[in-house]
């Protein structure tokens, strides 16, 4: 599960070292992160 938040933030990180992320693209993504994150710690 740390690897799928570490891969995440490379991501984001990435985005926003382009200068292509603005909230659009970056809010979402962690807002899907969150979502993911509380229905992995329902199943563990």
């Amino acid at each position: 599960m740390i690897l799928i938040i570490t891969a995440f933030s490379k991501i984001i990180w990435s985005y926003m070292d382009s200068g292509q992320a603005g909230l659009t693209i970056v809010v979402p993504a962690l807002l899907g992160l969150m979502e993911f994150l509380k229905n992995e710690m329902k199943l563990l």
